[in-house]
């Protein structure tokens, strides 16, 4: 299988620290601003359950994209195109072929194609177009998800006590989550507070 040159493959890399601290900021604000304990819990649940159906949604495209680059076009450095982490991303592409994800040993070169297609990775034309806003988006919705997971485990802690004394239960219905995860988000709470 021919591969194109990489020089003919340009993937935009886009500034992922500034888009996550814009994403975090617009969070911060919102929520910050809420005064009522009740709304900002229910409005951090929110942002935080649409955060993981946007992650959800469009993460395995992205990964994918990023995997027919790397194994079919040959494609060096895709981890800064995604905004992540080196090892996470040569995790990523052992697992995809089968191998151990720590210790698996990555092929090179028509040997990394070749695997690739015994694995069933499949072959995007046009992903080094769809990786950047793929990336970004992810970035974005994780960014969200970091900023507001804080301000629900704080309102949460602040219903729970006076003058509210809201029990798991009552909380877990106004946040729409379980009541496992409010017991959680109240331990992680009075940890932080102490």
């Amino acid at each position: 299988m021919a591969r194109p040159s990489v020089a003919h493959l340009e993937i935009e890399r886009r500034d992922f620290t500034a888009i996550r601290e814009t994403a975090r900021r617009a969070v911060v604000n919102e929520l910050g601003g809420i005064a009522d304990p009740k709304e900002r819990l229910r409005r951090a649940a929110e942002i935080v359950g649409q955060a993981d159906v946007q992650i959800a949604a469009v993460v395995h495209e992205r990964n994918a994209c990023a995997l027919s680059l790397a194994f079919y076009d040959g494609v060096r450095g895709i981890y800064q195109a995604m905004g992540t982490a080196k090892n996470g991303f040569d995790e990523m592409r052992r697992l995809a072929l089968g191998l151990d994800k720590k210790t698996g040993k990555l092929p090179q070169g028509e040997a990394a194609a070749t695997a690739a297609q015994a694995a069933e990775v499949r072959r995007i034309p046009d992903a080094g177009q769809q990786l950047p806003d793929l990336s970004e988006q992810v970035a974005v919705a994780e960014a969200r998800r970091k900023a507001a997971v804080p301000f629900r485990q704080d309102a949460c802690l602040v219903i729970s006590e006076e003058p509210y004394g809201w029990t798991s239960a009552q909380i877990a219905e106004l946040a729409g989550v379980t009541s496992n995860r409010v017991r959680d988000d109240l331990t992680i709470a009075r940890k932080r507070r102490s």
